[in-house]
C-alpha cells in the first residue's frame, strides 16, 4: 500500500472504512498476526424426550389422557328370578354330601359339615330317609348313636349267634367284644363260656371275625368267619353270606358252618333269621341244620329289645335249642351293652343261661 500516514489509517479504522483488520499495519511497518479466534462455547444438548403416544379410547374416540377416570357404574340391581335362583341354591346346598341340605341340619341340630353327625357309621340322609328333618316311623335319629351302625335297614345283632358286623358294614369299620354264658345249676355254675372277638369290615359289605372260645380258663377253639352283604332290592330288606370256620381242639376237629343271612324292618320291629347247614368232619361226617330267627323292637333310638331263638336238627339224631330275651343298649357313643336271658335244651336237658356281651366299636 505505500506510506500511507499513520493519521489516515487510524482516520479509517475510526470511521469502519478499513473492514478487515490483517490490512492494518502497525506502526513500525510490520504486518500484525489476525487475532486469535474467540473459543468454542460448548452447548450440552439434553436428549429428546418422546412425547407420550396416547391411543385414542375404542369405544368413543376420545383421547385417555384428556379424560377423567369416570367412577365405576354400579350393577344393575338382581331380578326377582335372580333373587330365587340364589334362595333355591342356598336352600338346596349340602355341604357334607349325606343328602341332607345345610338349612335343615342347622334347623334340627345335626352337623351340616359332618355326614354322620352322631358317629354311628350311618350317614345323617339314611338314618332321616325321607329328609324332612322330622324322626318319622322306621326311622333313626341322626343325632343320636344308633345301636347297629353300618346297617340298611337298621337290623339288631342277636347275642348268641351274632353276625361279623351288621349286614351293610361300611369298610373300615372295627369291632371288638367279649361274650360271656352263664350256666348257673342247683348249687353253683354248670359252666361259664365266653369269647373274645374282633371284627373287622375290609370292604362294603365284607367282613371278617377272629374269635377265641372259652371254656371256663380253657381256651376250646380256634374260630374265624366271613361275611357278605347281597345286593338289596329295597332299603327295608338285607341279606348276605356267612361262613363259619372253627377247630375244636379238645376234639382236634374242624367244623364248618354256612348261613344265609336276611332280614327286614317295619317300623319299630326289625326281624333277622340264620338258616344254614353245619357239619363235623370228626363224627363220622355229623351234619345238621341250624336256624336262628329274631325279633326285635326298637324303644328309644338307644333301647332295643328282642327274643333270639336257636334251633339245630341233627341229619341221623340229637336236637339242641335255645330262647334268649335281651336288651341292647347304647350306653356312648362307641359303646354298647346286650344283656339276656333264656333257657337252653339239649339232648333232652333243660337249662338256664344267662347271656351279656360287651362291645366297643
Amino acid at each position: 500500500m505505500g506510506d500511507v500516514p499513520r493519521r489516515f489509517v487510524v482516520a479509517l479504522v475510526a470511521s469502519g472504512s478499513l473492514v478487515s483488520p490483517s490490512f492494518v499495519l502497525a506502526q513500525s511497518g510490520e504486518r500484525s498476526e489476525p487475532p486469535s479466534e474467540p473459543a468454542a462455547t460448548e452447548v450440552r444438548q439434553e436428549p429428546a424426550v418422546e412425547p407420550e403416544r396416547v391411543e385414542p379410547d375404542r369405544e368413543d374416540g376420545v383421547r385417555d389422557a384428556q379424560v377423567a377416570t369416570p367412577p365405576a357404574y354400579d350393577e344393575a340391581p338382581p331380578s326377582a328370578a335372580e333373587h330365587e335362583r340364589a334362595a333355591r341354591r342356598e336352600a338346596e346346598r349340602d355341604s357334607d354330601g349325606d343328602g341332607l341340605p345345610d338349612a335343615l341340619e342347622r334347623a334340627t341340630g345335626t352337623r351340616p359339615l359332618r355326614a354322620d353327625t352322631d358317629r354311628d357309621g350311618v350317614p345323617d340322609g339314611e338314618e332321616d330317609t325321607n329328609l324332612d328333618g322330622v324322626v318319622d316311623p322306621g326311622e333313626s335319629d341322626p343325632r343320636v348313636p344308633g345301636l347297629f351302625p353300618g346297617t340298611a335297614p337298621h337290623l339288631p345283632e342277636p347275642m348268641s349267634f351274632d353276625l361279623v358286623r351288621g349286614l351293610g358294614a361300611h369298610a373300615g369299620e372295627l369291632e371288638t367284644n367279649v361274650l360271656v354264658t352263664l350256666r348257673p345249676r342247683r348249687g353253683g355254675l354248670a359252666q361259664t363260656t365266653w369269647a373274645p372277638e374282633v371284627e373287622w369290615a375290609f370292604a362294603d359289605g365284607l367282613a371278617v371275625e377272629l374269635e377265641l372260645p372259652m371254656v371256663d380258663r380253657e381256651v376250646h377253639a380256634l374260630k374265624a368267619a366271613f361275611q357278605w352283604t347281597a345286593p338289596s332290592p329295597n332299603e327295608r330288606f338285607a341279606h348276605g353270606v356267612q361262613v363259619i370256620g372253627e377247630y375244636l381242639l379238645d376234639e382236634e376237629a374242624t367244623e364248618i358252618t354256612g348261613l344265609y343271612l336276611f332280614g327286614g324292618r317295619t317300623g319299630s320291629v326289625s326281624t333277622l333269621a340264620m338258616v344254614g347247614v353245619r357239619g363235623v368232619a370228626a363224627q363220622g361226617g355229623h351234619l345238621e341244620v341250624v336256624a336262628n330267627p329274631s325279633v326285635f323292637v326298637d324303644v328309644h333310638e338307644a333301647v332295643t329289645v328282642g327274643l333270639e331263638g336257636n334251633a339245630a336238627f341233627g341229619i341221623h339224631g340229637g336236637r339242641s335249642g335255645a330262647a334268649l330275651a335281651q336288651l341292647h343298649w347304647q350306653i356312648a357313643r362307641r359303646f354298647r351293652v346286650q344283656i339276656g336271658g333264656g333257657v337252653e335244651v339239649e339232648d333232652g336237658k333243660v337249662g338256664a343261661a344267662v347271656v351279656t356281651r360287651w362291645i366297643l366299636e
